[in-house]
């Protein structure tokens, strides 16, 4: 009977873990998608997209930087592109 106390226990926590995590991966992709639209409502200009792109640079796809897991730097270069043709990435230029 304890056995399938710790397996149901476990088996919850994984669940909330997993639902917790989606809820990230959403709010990531919820916040790059904000600050696209935010460079194209001030209409891609080079500016605003530099620091932009400065920030992500610095904080998100540094490769030596060790405060953000590397399946987070995934994550947001697989939804990178999607976003910005989402918000009119095509404009830019």
């Amino acid at each position: 009977m304890s056995t399938m106390k710790k397996l149901r226990k476990k088996t919850t926590s994984s669940i909330y873990f997993r639902l917790n995590f989606n809820c990230l991966l959403q709010m990531i992709r919820n916040m790059l998608h904000e600050a696209l639209i935010v460079v194209r409502k001030l209409g891609w200009k080079a500016g605003p997209l530099s620091i932009l792109v400065q920030v992500f640079s610095e904080f998100v796809m540094n490769p030596n930087s060790d405060s953000i897991p590397d399946g987070l730097r995934i994550h947001f270069t697989d939804i990178y592109l999607d976003e910005l043709e989402k918000t009119g990435g095509e404009q830019v230029g």
